[in-house]
């Protein structure tokens, strides 16, 4: 399954091959469902890229170090408008993701939220 990687805030433009950006344009349209894990969703340009690129109705699961966590940045994640169900899982970080084998369910299901992500 794709993923992207972007550890910075604030950059005036993306370190990435001008073909990989096309197919990263193109591809975003296409998106079903989101995790982010360990994002603050700080990176201003790629979530303005999100917003206009994802449908509307792109569920993503917010996976942070605990709920708390999670919770800041979804409500991060919906005031910078992106749209659909946004959901801060109890899961603690990609570890936690990744041991309870849930990535792929969430991804699979297109995004539909598990009561056992929050076990």
């Amino acid at each position: 399954m794709p993923a992207l990687s972007i550890p910075v805030e604030e950059k005036a433009e993306y370190e990435c091959p001008v073909d990989h950006m096309q197919a990263l344009l193109d591809f975003l349209p296409n998106v079903k469902a989101v995790i982010t894990i360990g994002w603050r969703a700080l990176e201003d340009s790629l979530m303005n890229l999100l917003v206009r690129r994802l449908r509307p109705n792109v569920n993503t699961l917010v996976v942070s170090r605990d709920h708390e966590s999670a919770t800041v940045i979804a409500d991060h994640i919906r005031d910078m408008g992106l749209t659909g169900k946004i959901t801060a899982s109890d899961l603690k970080g990609f570890s936690d993701l990744t041991r309870r084998r849930m990535a792929s369910d969430f991804l699979l299901d297109y995004g539909e939220y598990r009561e056992e992500y929050s076990e």
